[in-house]
């Protein structure tokens, strides 16, 4: 008897029919409906939503004059704004300190939501309006109020921030995001701060696309917090009640995430930084300012032109640029920068406000204007839209409710619900074919694979279907898949499709790697009052050197692809001294002394050495994906790296590399336990060199050697060592789940709380600065 055969024996003396579960996904289903029809009962009602930005420099406006603020929140005397969105960016200074320990972004974000509620609420005017909404990033501050009358219609307000600045990822540049439900409407508002200078068209465009696609919103009104209560038979048990609390939170926070473009309008403001086009010189620009000629520069407006060619803000409009640039003035003066100490910058509408809702007409623009503040070096931008928001009418959806009921109930009959299932097998090119097996084949480390499987309902009765855990188990599946939809009906004759997804994250790579773990399951799919069905899900896991111990690595003199994934055979590995020990592997795999570091790192760093000190934005621009892929491939399997591929690609790898071991270059109980200052510097740098583990020093040493040469191209590569010293904190400290979680256990003493964990990040970066500019070794 097969492994499937005995589970499918031991399940059936427990199968029984759940009619709790089937009610929770009938009303599941009968949701999805009443969102088909929506228009059936819906109603709309106009509002004016006031969207502001402001680039404040670090400054903060004094209290005395902070009534001036009104010139640029209320700029007609006409009926004030139901919703006021208001962004700041840069609020603190964008240095190292700041922009990796987030230090002082809470204080000057409560005080600038002060002063704002200040001038809303001033005693002069009858309206009150409510904060609803706040987030922050470092720098990047926004603000969501509403009037007091529409505060009992905002529900469901979720947050995300997206850091894409250095690395990809630090807070210096990126986008806050605030969602909500006002009234039966779902409005995102976005504040972003994009790459600066002229010439990085496509940085800005990068951070673009990367806020809309990283940026997911946990909706949790599936989880018990939807308007239709859920009825049925029979009583709810615990088991039934833990299973959908748990998969509609996880499919709608994981799977099912909501996007910024998932909403009705979307609301997306900040300093852009686009400039005008590089073949504008600065003083044309200036000699057309004067004239006013504004539609010239309009022409070479570097988002226009990208809109214009679909690179970016698809589905986006925004009103006429009928207003000056808005940077880069002399503070405190309406004049433009031009004194002969400073810079000579081109004008530029840096900070813009644009808008994309699903239906074109949901939104007009009645004004879109810049404000004569002097704080900073930008001028704020604001713009009057005129929004319809939805209004569900409670009666005609009622009827629709009744009418779908009318539906089910004639489908619905005591006959027992039958499916059929297929496969899209990948080995014959997408075809279905009747399988138990899901087969995804070659997996390899950080790249998604996908299968598909339908379902058809070929019986006359609706079908009710979910994954259920295994005996004595309590999830689905293994931590490496996840599966969408978990749960569905069907209709007689109606065909669906659910989807399998691996991924191999830095934890499962490690159970891979030592072979604690495979990629293998069984997945028991139970068609509610009817029979269940067995399903083998497995692949074959191509090893990679992301996500191993650093001994492991040293240890491998050939490609990390050939080694083995049993957990029997990895144990003989690591016993073993020579190749004759080692069978299954390649001569060069295995023998003679441990590597002073990794063949992986080697590489990486040699081919940037050849190739890439001088290269600008050095560590700061993100590779390319397929480029990225390939290298990490070409490291696995030995292969050589392509001399075409792109420096920024190799340095992600790199960097993914350091912050994936299993282990960090820099053990976590070698952090410092007190503050370190210029007195204790030398001292404690030297007992720290003394007190690495053999291996951890020579890989230290290298990349800190290898640092030091980057620094010698600054003027080039455009890295200082600041820069260099946030690199090393986030990547040879302990910096991924497989280090620490909530709080740090190190060797010589108890837990580590995150106050004193960032005091420790904050010394090992002065630590790091000192190794970078001291030639201590």
């Amino acid at each position: 008897m097969t492994s499937l055969q005995t589970a499918a024996a031991e399940m059936e003396k427990d199968v029984e029919f759940d009619p709790a579960a089937v009610s929770i996904i009938r009303q599941h289903w009968i949701d999805r409906q009443l969102k088909k029809r929506e228009l059936e009962f819906t109603e709309y009602r106009t509002v004016t939503v006031f969207c502001g930005t402001y680039n404040v420099n670090a400054k903060i406006i004094a209290d005395e004059e902070v009534q001036r603020l009104e010139e640029w929140l209320f700029p007609d005397a006409g009926e004030l704004a139901d919703i006021f969105a208001v962004g700041f960016q840069e609020v603190v200074d964008l240095n190292a300190v700041n922009v990796a320990m987030d230090g002082k972004s809470q204080q000057r974000a409560q005080a600038w939501q002060d002063k704002l509620d200040a001038v809303l609420n001033n005693k002069r005017r009858e309206e009150r309006y409510v904060l609803v909404a706040e987030r922050h990033l470092v720098g990047i501050l926004l603000l969501v109020f509403v009037k007091g009358v529409h505060s009992k219609k905002v529900r469901e307000v979720y947050g995300a921030s997206v850091g894409v600045g250095l690395m990809g990822m630090a807070g210096n540049k990126g986008g806050v995001s605030m969602r909500l439900k006002f009234y039966d409407s779902y409005l995102c508002f976005v504040c972003a701060h994009l790459a600066a200078h002229r010439e990085n068209v496509e940085g800005r465009n990068s951070d673009f696309t990367n806020i809309l696609q990283k940026t997911i919103f946990v909706d949790k009104a599936l989880s018990g917090e939807a308007d239709t209560p859920v009825t049925g038979q029979g009583d709810v048990t615990e088991e039934t009640r833990k299973y959908f609390s748990e998969v509609l939170d996880v499919e709608s926070t994981l799977q099912t995430g909501i996007s910024i473009l998932d909403h009705d309008v979307v609301f997306f403001m900040g300093d852009l930084n686009y400039r005008l086009d590089e073949s504008v010189d600065t003083e044309e620009c200036f000699a057309k300012l004067k004239a006013h000629d504004l539609d010239f520069l309009q022409r070479y407006d570097q988002l226009n032109m990208e809109r214009i060619q679909g690179r970016v803000f698809s589905g986006f409009s925004e009103s006429p640029l009928n207003f000056l640039p808005t940077y880069k003035y002399q503070p405190g003066t309406s004049s433009y920068e031009r004194r002969p100490e400073k810079k000579l910058r081109c004008p530029a509408w840096c900070d813009r406000i644009l808008w994309r809702a699903k239906e074109p007409e949901q939104v007009r623009c009645l004004s879109y204007r810049r404000a004569e503040l002097g704080l900073s070096d930008h001028k704020p931008v604001a713009a009057q839209l005129l929004t319809k928001v939805r209004m569900v009418v409670k009666a005609q959806r009622q009827e629709v409710a009744a009418e779908i009921h009318r539906l089910l109930d004639k489908v619905e009959n005591d006959q027992h619900p039958k499916v059929t299932l297929e496969v899209f097998d990948n080995s014959t090119l997408g075809s279905p074919r009747p399988l138990n097996t899901i087969d995804f084949g070659l997996v390899r480390y950080g790249v998604e694979c996908r299968q598909a499987l339908t379902i058809t309902n070929v019986s006359n009765v609706a079908a009710h279907f979910r994954f259920v855990p295994k005996l004595e188990e309590e999830t689905i599946c293994k931590s490496w898949l996840s599966i969408q939809p978990r749960f569905g009906m069907l209709l007689p004759n109606e065909v669906g499709q659910i989807n399998f997804k691996i991924l191999i994250d830095l934890k499962t790579a490690k159970m891979l790697n030592t072979g604690r773990d495979l990629l293998d399951d069984i997945l028991i799919l139970r068609l509610e009052n009817g029979q269940d069905f067995f399903l083998s899900v497995g692949g074959t896991y191509a090893r990679s050197a992301f996500g191993m111990d650093l001994e492991d690595l040293a240890s491998c003199h050939g490609p990390v692809r050939f080694l083995p994934l049993t957990a029997a055979k990895w144990s003989q590995f690591q016993s073993s001294t020579s190749t004759a020990d080692k069978p299954h592997l390649p001569p060069t795999s295995v023998g003679g002394p441990t590597l002073s570091v990794p063949k992986e790192l080697w590489r990486l760093v040699d081919a940037l050495y050849r190739r890439g000190l001088t290269e600008k934005d050095l560590f700061i621009q993100p590779g390319v994906l397929t480029e990225v892929e390939g290298v990490r491939e070409a490291l696995d399997t030995g292969e050589e790296l392509e001399e075409n591929v792109s420096v920024h690609s190799l340095t992600e790898v790199l960097l993914s590399f350091l912050t994936s071991l299993a282990s960090p270059v820099i053990p976590r109980n070698l952090l410092p336990s007190v503050e370190i200052d210029a007195q204790i510097l030398r001292p404690w740098t030297r007992r720290f060199l003394e007190q690495l583990p053999p291996l951890n020093y020579n890989i230290f040493v290298y990349l800190v050697s290898f640092f030091r040469e980057v620094l010698k191209y600054h003027e080039s590569n455009r890295l200082n060592t600041e820069k260099l010293a946030t690199i090393c904190s986030k990547t040879l400290l302990p910096c991924n789940e497989l280090h620490w979680g909530d709080s740090v256990e190190v060797a010589s003493g108890p837990a580590v709380g995150k106050g004193e964990e960032h005091q420790r990040l904050q010394s090992m970066q002065v630590i790091f600065h000192y190794f970078l500019t001291t030639s201590v070794f």
